[in-house]
């Protein structure tokens, strides 16, 4: 046998087109700007573990950050103080349809109305996997009006049902909004996980950036309050504390670090808000990006808040050093240890808010002390990457106790449309038997010059295809008269001895070669190793094992990769679970048009002849396992000869189809698999190469728009049999 130059190995060239994702999350708001403030370092955690981050939440200027991180961006019509019940179950509705065309292997919801409408939407849309973080009540908690006093008992049990769902996991950021939520001992109290809130960066306040002091403020202390200027984080008590210290003779400045939140239905209004802009000791910078140089230049932090989740401003506080004021209230004393970090006051309680004020600006050693014992409590307790490990550990969690499913790995393995091309490379071997062998040898006489052609304009358009060969077809004799010993038996009598150069339609060594050349890297299969029909029963078990047996070890002999994909001869199929046994991870499954069942010859051809001619869409499905990691890769269209139905389809007809494939690829996420034998290609080349070439330059430019991906079949089976995705969660 002939030293032969071995085919790439397929398992070790790059993917073509696009990396392998690891499967989608979405993190859903009610805000971009919520996302990329407080969830920045999980979104770049997940993107560096090789997932698809898709951000849901309405359109505001912190979309195009998102966006830069890495984050894919979705827009959810979300009226964040709406109360009109139109427009509200609108809002489940929209994004009911987001998951239900995203389909994320988790969905992690943050803020109100995303935890009860996102839950209700992802259980609508089946989705298996559901993180719930509950970072605060919100107003409907803290409001004393009557509205919000009637809806408190509703949306306490809307809470606990969607917090219940199967599936869900939640993640509080205080024991008091749990307690509010759950009665003591209930199951899902005992699931619960807890977070410090979304954590803070501790990199971040490393440094101490300052500001040179202006003249006129030199000899003051600055009283800090960072938060959005709404009611409920206690701007009006805030300002007039400030008032109160003001006429008490405390020389302080009073600064505010925050917009006014005009979606939220406490946002303070605009003739108030001028009206404070004029005190003199207040100042309003409004929204701050950067506000560690506030925090190193302020003296005492501030948050007379009503409630809270986890204040990411006393978390930035004390890793800045610096001593606080906050309400005694959910969240705010989760933070604060009184007399230690700093000091509680009532919630709404003016005069107790100006005496702690007052208190600590007159008593810097004190203040100094607190604002260390806070630095240390916030490095050992609510270090961002805490929160991290833990919100990963959560996903952990979910993916192992409800592992993905068959649609879901296919999914995350093959996130845009497929095109995939095989051929069957069979030459004589594929005539045996076959009643109009007697037509074939004019298409075998020009299938060489054919694949030749074909391995040109693969490489051009950067296509891989998967050549499924019938082994024999590199089993050519030493000497020319005597067969190979595998070959020497009754059931091939009639198969000549020989070699590529004296019998030509048998033997093909020249194309192994010309398939080891090729630019981009061809798939090399099994076609079973003498084109035999596959039969059911025992029998038809060991004659099919024998052949793969055989094959296996021809490829061993010859240095070529072990082949992953398999097609069955004339499409009958059977025994798949011994072709998982042999190591195939993929096998081509039949087209199956409806009407191939049909009795009678005839009424089929017609009905194959009519399919073509109207260029009827070609089905375009998802692999699917079959047996442990092997998967059935659908066939889609066959690319006819001329010759009997195929005689009577122009090119053009062909290629309206094939076009229509890709595109169907494209908007469902399947898999467009075209096929056909490279003999085919023997009679009317150029005809049928310039079909394929249109074919080819369109897969190319949809693959470049990002949109599709030509691809192997045993490179599909590849990313379908991956690493599970939970183990890719790797924690710190």
């Amino acid at each position: 046998m002939p030293a032969l130059t071995c085919l790439p190995q397929q398992s070790a060239a790059p993917l073509p087109a696009v990396e392998v994702s690891a499967g989608s999350v979405a993190l859903v708001a009610n805000t971009a700007w919520y996302l990329f403030n407080f969830r920045h370092n999980l979104i770049r955690r997940l993107v560096a573990d090789g997932f698809t981050v898709v951000a849901i939440c309405p359109a505001d200027a912190y979309v195009s950050r998102l966006e830069m991180l890495g984050v894919r961006w979705v827009e959810w019509p979300l009226r964040r103080a709406s109360r009109n019940p139109v427009c509200e179950i609108g809002a489940i509705r929209s994004l009911y349809a987001i998951y239900r065309r995203e389909r994320p292997l988790i969905v992690h919801h943050f803020t109100i109305k995303p935890i009860l409408y996102g839950t209700l939407a992802a259980k609508l849309a089946r989705l298996r996997r559901v993180v719930n973080s509950v970072t605060g009540l919100g107003q409907v908690f803290v409001s004393r009006s009557l509205w919000a006093r009637a809806v408190r008992p509703l949306i306490r049990i809307w809470y606990r049902l969607v917090l219940s769902t199967r599936g869900a996991a939640v993640m509080f950021q205080n024991r008091d909004d749990m307690a509010t939520l759950f009665p003591k001992g209930a199951s899902r109290r005992q699931q619960a996980v807890f977070t410090p809130g979304s954590g803070v960066d501790l990199r971040r306040f490393a440094e101490r950036p300052t500001l040179p002091r202006r003249p006129e403020v030199a000899n003051c202390r600055t009283v800090l309050f960072v938060g959005r200027v709404i009611a409920e984080k206690g701007i009006r008590e805030f300002v007039a504390a400030a008032e109160q210290c003001g006429r008490n003779g405390v020389t302080a400045r009073f600064v505010v670090c925050g917009d006014a939140d005009a979606g939220n239905l406490s946002a303070i209004d605009a003739n108030t808000l001028d009206h404070w802009k004029q005190l003199p000791n207040i100042e309003f910078l409004g929204h701050v990006d950067s506000i560690e140089t506030q925090l190193h230049n302020a003296d005492l932090v501030v948050l007379p808040s009503y409630r809270e989740g986890m204040p990411r401003v006393l978390l930035e506080a004390g890793a800045a050093g610096k001593a606080v004021v906050a309400s005694d209230v959910p969240g705010c004393r989760d933070v604060v240890v009184p007399g230690e970090t700093g000091l509680l006051v009532p919630p709404r309680d003016v005069d107790g808010l100006c005496s702690a004020i007052t208190e600590l600006i007159r008593d810097d050693a004190r203040r100094t002390a607190m604002g260390e014992a806070a630095r240390q409590l916030i490095r050992a307790r609510f270090d961002e990457r805490i929160v991290l490990q833990t919100t990963q550990e959560t996903y952990r969690k979910l993916l192992v106790q409800r592992p993905l499913h068959t649609a879901e790995i296919v999914r995350t393995a093959l996130p845009r449309g497929a095109f995939t091309l095989s051929l069957d490379l069979e030459l004589a071997w594929g005539t045996r038997g076959r009643p109009r062998a007697a037509d074939v040898p004019p298409f075998l006489d020009g299938t060489r010059n054919a694949i030749r052609r074909l391995l040109n304009l693969l490489d051009e358009y950067e296509i891989p295809a998967t050549w499924v060969a019938v082994g024999a077809l590199w089993m050519p004799s030493e000497d020319g008269v005597t067969k190979h010993p595998w070959l020497r038996t009754p059931r091939l009598a009639e198969v000549p001895a020989g070699d590529s150069h004296s019998q030509p339609h048998w033997y093909a060594e020249d194309i192994l070669e010309d398939l080891a050349r090729c630019r981009v890297p061809q798939e090399l299969g099994c076609h079973t190793l003498t084109h035999t029909y596959v039969k059911p029963g025992t029998a038809g078990r060991q004659e099919l094992e024998r052949e793969l047996v055989q094959f296996l070890a021809l490829f061993q002999q010859l240095g070529l990769p072990r082949p992953r994909s398999f097609i069955f001869p004339k499409a009958r199929m059977a025994h798949f679970d011994l072709l998982a046994e042999q190591g195939f991870s993929a096998y081509r499954g039949p087209e199956n048009k409806w009407f191939e069942s049909l009795p009678g010859q005839l009424p089929r051809a017609a009905l194959r002849l009519l399919d073509a001619k109207l260029a009827v869409a070609p089905r375009v499905l998802k692999p699917k396992r079959v047996h442990e990691r092997l998967w059935r890769v659908p066939a889609s269209q066959f690319y006819s000869p001329f010759m009997s139905v195929g005689g009577r389809v122009s090119v053009a007809e062909r290629v309206n189809k094939a076009f229509k494939g890709l595109h169907k690829a494209v908007r469902n996420r399947g898999v467009y698999h075209l096929w056909t034998h490279p003999f085919n290609l023997g009679c009317g080349t150029d005809q049928l190469l310039q079909g394929l070439e249109q074919i080819f330059a369109e897969a190319a430019r949809l693959r470049d728009a990002g949109q599709l991906e030509p691809i192997s079949m045993g490179d599909m089976a590849a990313r379908l049999n991956r690493v599970p995705l939970h183990d890719l969660m790797k924690g710190e």
